[in-house]
């Protein structure tokens, strides 16, 4: 399991853990949630956002613990959310 995602784990065992991913691609985004589904064997709560006023979004009205973001977007560039 990467090391990122057992960070998130060992600080959240009780509570489903929040990830956001910043993805403008849906099969991508579907790849990364069954990949981490199954790899973590946790509850986990996804939220897909597609552009950088979404993923903004996202983070200020949900309290998220793991972000996966997609440096390629349309137009836009994933490290612009940082």
């Amino acid at each position: 399991m990467p090391a990122a995602i057992s960070a998130v784990i060992d600080e959240a065992p009780t509570r489903p853990i929040s990830i956001m991913s910043l993805e403008d691609d849906e099969l991508s985004f579907r790849l990364l949630q069954r990949t981490v589904m199954r790899e973590a064997c946790l509850d986990c709560k996804f939220f897909w956002t597609t552009s950088i006023d979404e993923a903004l979004a996202c983070l200020q009205r949900e309290q998220v613990n793991l972000c996966f973001i997609d440096y390629d977007l349309n137009g836009e560039n994933g490290f612009d959310l940082l």
